[in-house]
């Protein structure tokens, strides 16, 4: 018909530029927007379906957009000082709102969103040395993206003044924290720790130790407490270790004196036998050397002695011995070269082990008999082996003696290796005793160990 109907100029002959302008930019399916002459048109044309070939449109509706009221709208997104709202076409033919630099911004930023299929987002951008949180959305219906810019300091100012808010309470929390733990720790932990400590040195034997408060509170209470315990504990471990050291010296008295009495009678009808065939000599002999030996035992002014002392009081009994049976027994001493002057031991350790083999292992023995003594001594170990050649004893007879030094407890034995297992320990410690074993000749074999300087995480053998 070349005719335009518009609803403000009514019915008109066709204006053939704009009718040209709209279908070079418009085709079916494009962009609904177009700019023409500085103005904005809403553009939709139509094609007859029966000649959808066509590129003709049969007619075409347009609609101008208001610009003023499209930027009146858009300032309405405003919220803050120094924000912008702007809509760019998405081909950047055209734009409404913003300053040249957002525009420029804008349009460089169109091509990223369509090369990421970002059709909406907000992100942290810098504009003009300017820094603004950028919200984003685009409208594939109408084919523009519209923008809205707000400066970050607008939106980070109440988040910072929230921020110095808290750190400025945390800090006053932290450290009324710290008054407080300081507090606690002065009214409860220090004086415990205290406490906790003085019971430490108890624990290590130290008795002197006190402790004082001067406030009366609960650990004041506790304080003196702690102390009249420490009295009290103090005056019942004197009282123990009194008395235990009195029975211990009973015990070492009682058991010193535990000699057979046998050995007297022997010796003097030995004496009556000789006088009788006039042997002047081995009388001589046999005086001297009893009388050295009585003279030895019946000494109790000390009870530790040098251990030479020890070992010439069992050479006497030995001597004794040797003149009673003469060549049916052999003794054989080895001694290394230690220092037995300034050694101290108790008395009577060695020879009630000597007896004991003449008098349980050789007893039966006609001829041939031998007691082989090995002696070895250094400031902190004595080892003492005493063996014969019998054979009296039965490997289970000497299992069931081990057994027995194994087991000894608080009873007082009376045969004479337990008397001296027992008095090793009470002297040196648990780590000293006696042991027996068969030995390499063939009867029994007792070894003496005595830890000068004790070390309780070894045993015996390895003092």
């Amino acid at each position: 018909m070349n005719r335009t109907i518009s609803t403000e100029y009514s019915i008109n002959e066709l204006n053939v530029e704009e009718l040209n302008v709209l279908k070079s930019y418009t085709s079916l399916y494009g962009p609904p927007i177009i700019r023409w002459d500085n103005r904005l048109f809403l553009n939709v044309p139509f094609v007859d379906p029966k000649l959808s070939y066509s590129k003709e449109p049969i007619f075409d509706i347009s609609v101008e957009l208001s610009q003023a009221e499209l930027e009146s709208n858009l300032n309405k997104l405003l919220s803050h000082e120094g924000s912008n709202a702007f809509i760019i076409d998405r081909l950047a033919e055209w734009s409404i709102g913003g300053n040249r630099s957002l525009i420029s911004f804008g349009k460089s930023f169109i091509g990223q969103v369509d090369a990421e299929n970002m059709l909406e987002g907000q992100k942290t951008v810098r504009v003009d040395g300017r820094d603004f949180l950028m919200v984003y959305k685009t409208s594939d219906l109408l084919g523009f993206v519209l923008f809205v810019l707000i400066p970050k300091k607008a939106v980070s100012a109440p988040l910072d003044s929230y921020s110095r808010l808290s750190w400025i309470l945390s800090g006053l929390s932290g450290f009324i924290i710290l008054i407080f733990t300081v507090w606690i720790y002065s009214l409860v932990m220090q004086p415990l720790d205290k406490l906790i400590s003085a019971f430490g040195q108890v624990e290590e034997g130290n008795l002197e130790v006190a402790v004082y408060r001067k406030s009366r509170d609960e650990f004041g209470y506790l304080y003196h407490q702690f102390n009249e315990m420490v009295k009290n504990l103090k005056s019942l471990f004197q009282q123990t270790y009194e008395q235990k050291t009195r029975l211990k010296n009973a015990e070492l008295k009682q058991l010193q004196y535990q000699i057979n009495p046998h050995f007297l009678y022997n010796s003097i009808f030995l004496i009556y036998r000789m006088a009788k065939v006039e042997d002047y000599k081995n009388i001589i002999r046999l005086s001297q050397h009893l009388g050295n030996y009585y003279q030895f035992i019946t000494r109790n002014a000390k009870d530790e002695i040098p251990l030479s002392d020890e070992i010439n009081h069992a050479k006497d009994y030995t001597e004794i011995q040797n003149i009673r049976f003469g060549d049916r027994i052999k003794v054989i001493w080895e001694q290394d070269d230690g220092d037995y002057e300034n050694i101290l031991v108790p008395r009577l350790i060695l020879q009630p082990l000597i007896e004991n083999a003449y008098y349980h292992g050789l007893r039966n023995k006609a001829s041939g008999g031998i007691i082989l003594i090995r002696l070895s001594a250094n400031p902190s170990q004595i080892s003492i082996s005493i063996q014969d050649n019998g054979s009296e004893l039965k490997d289970e007879e000497i299992a069931a003696l081990q057994q027995s030094l194994m087991d000894v407890s608080g009873e007082i034995e009376v045969t004479a290796i337990l008397n001296i297992h027992r008095r090793l320990q009470i002297r040196y410690g648990s780590n000293s005793g006696v042991t027996v074993s068969r030995g390499e000749l063939g009867g029994l074999k007792v070894n003496l160990t005595a830890c000068l300087k004790e070390n309780r995480n070894v045993q015996i053998a390895d003092c």
